[in-house]
């Protein structure tokens, strides 16, 4: 590098620790467009570890993720906690633009000083997230925020980069998801940690939450019948993905109701 360009990064790191908000986005920009120096800046930023936590919300087009994780962020806020919201907007094919709409749904937090809000265009990425999304999402945690929430792209069944960005992902429906049947099926739905089923003041709402706490439980059956028939196999032994043991098998994740729009089922989301 030259003297310049280390001058320039030097000085943005140092407004970078000082907690300056022009700084981080700054920083992600140079992450983002992988400009020359981008990666030794991370390198001086993420020395510490990930210490906040990261909450992804993800689920087909049209499910209200942007207005779900509105009203999570404000429940998080009333709790004094500090925000980093990652939006990520699909890339136009044709034009290689893209609308990044969901900071217009989010309109509540946009002036508020405890959330920093960035929208990401995919750029042609599969996977529902941009592909430095993971990176931006260490950028905001090195900064110091308690807890980070990402928002995918509307995704189908085998978008899943979420997984590895995040620490809790929340799989959002709606009543015209499709039955359960169709929905377990889905590779999307085999990477939940909570299932919510948003606009549930719509018909067929109850009935969703019902068939897929149903499909569920029957998974957990059909897993545990089918270790069983492993020699020498010991339900204690199981790892689960947070390397926690899981001796108790027939756990599977929690299915909740949500009206974002009124704010309905937030507190039990929380």
């Amino acid at each position: 590098m030259t003297g310049l360009l280390e001058s320039a990064l030097a000085d943005l790191l140092g407004r970078f620790h000082a907690g300056q908000p022009a700084a981080l986005g700054q920083a992600i920009s140079l992450v983002e467009d992988e400009r020359p120096g981008f990666q030794d800046f991370l390198h001086e930023v993420l020395g510490g570890g990930p210490s906040a936590a990261r909450v992804g919300f993800t689920g087909p087009p049209g499910a209200g993720k942007s207005s779900l994780l509105s009203m999570i962020a404000m429940n998080c806020r009333a709790q004094d906690e500090e925000l980093g919201v990652v939006a990520v907007d699909p890339t136009s094919p044709y034009s290689g633009g893209a609308l990044l709409g969901d900071r217009i749904r989010m309109s509540d937090l946009a002036t508020d000083p405890g959330v920093f809000i960035r929208s990401m265009a995919t750029r042609g990425s599969l996977g529902g997230l941009a592909t430095t999304t993971k990176e931006v999402l260490d950028l905001m945690d090195a900064f110091g925020f308690d807890r980070v929430l990402v928002e995918t792209v509307g995704v189908g069944q085998t978008e899943l980069e979420i997984t590895a960005a995040t620490d809790t992902v929340i799989v959002v429906l709606v009543p015209e998801s499709g039955d359960a049947i169709q929905a377990m099926k889905a590779g999307l739905m085999e990477i939940a940690d909570i299932f919510v089923v948003n606009k549930a003041d719509r018909p067929g709402a109850d009935r969703l939450v019902k068939d897929l706490r149903q499909g569920l439980h029957l998974r957990a059956a059909t897993a545990l019948e089918s270790s069983s028939a492993h020699h020498d196999f010991d339900p204690d032994q199981i790892i689960n993905k947070s390397g926690k043991e899981a001796n108790k098998l027939a756990w599977s994740p929690p299915v909740l109701s949500t009206v974002a729009q009124s704010g309905e089922g937030g507190e039990d989301l929380m």
